[in-house]
């Protein structure tokens, strides 16, 4: 359960501009890159009651086959106050991705879902996120919006962005611990994000190691 203090964050968060567009119960974002066939993805969900709100919180990870089958990996989010983000469960599934008229999906076994997400999910909107007797499916409307090959959330508590990959190109701008980057090329440390605020879009380098991974890091 979550205390006033941070129902205060998670609505402010969603509701304004930090999940780079108005927050939907649950938000989902997916990535694909198509030259590797990796798939990333974030799912956020909330159950409320009369002085509770109950959060389901994760991102997925996995490199889809030519069959469309997968070895997906699911990661619990963790808010961490003094560091940032954290991972605090991985389980390790498999998945099957799939187009129904048009509409992209992936689903995977239910006892690859963290936390009390089974729980929190069911009571989130069905067209995004449903759960059955043994599988969960999830719609990635995301895909095709943009010609993003990734989303990743920040971990750190400031992400700074950098005009060129390296660290004498820092700037002002920065993103904070949850939000969702949306990447677009990368190098050996460095992710090309593009994030889109309430008022501006910044773009620039972040570092990798800024950003939360479902591999852990």
């Amino acid at each position: 359960m979550l205390d006033e203090h941070r129902q205060l964050l998670f609505f402010g968060r969603f509701y304004i501009f930090r999940k780079n567009e108005v927050f939907d119960n649950p938000f989902v974002s997916v990535g694909f890159n198509p030259k590797n066939k990796l798939l990333t993805g974030y799912v956020h969900g909330l159950r409320t009651a009369p002085g509770r709100t109950d959060s389901c919180e994760f991102i997925f990870e996995g490199t889809i086959e030519n069959n469309g089958a997968s070895k997906i990996t699911i990661s619990e989010v963790d808010h961490v106050a003094t560091s940032g983000l954290k991972l605090v469960t991985a389980n390790v599934g498999r998945a099957n991705f799939f187009s129904i008229n048009g509409q992209k999906k992936i689903s995977f076994d239910n006892k690859t879902l963290p936390g009390d997400c089974d729980w929190i999910l069911p009571f989130t909107n069905e067209e995004k996120i449903s759960i059955g007797e043994r599988e969960t499916t999830v719609n990635m409307s995301d895909l095709g919006k943009g010609d993003w090959i990734m989303v990743r959330l920040v971990r750190a508590k400031k992400a700074h962005f950098h005009s060129e990959p390296d660290e004498k190109s820092s700037s002002q701008a920065f993103l904070v611990s949850g939000d969702v980057m949306y990447i677009y090329d990368e190098r050996p440390d460095w992710y090309y994000v593009k994030f889109k605020g309430k008022k501006k879009e910044s773009v620039g380098w972040i570092r990798k190691t800024d950003a939360l991974a479902g591999t852990g890091n």
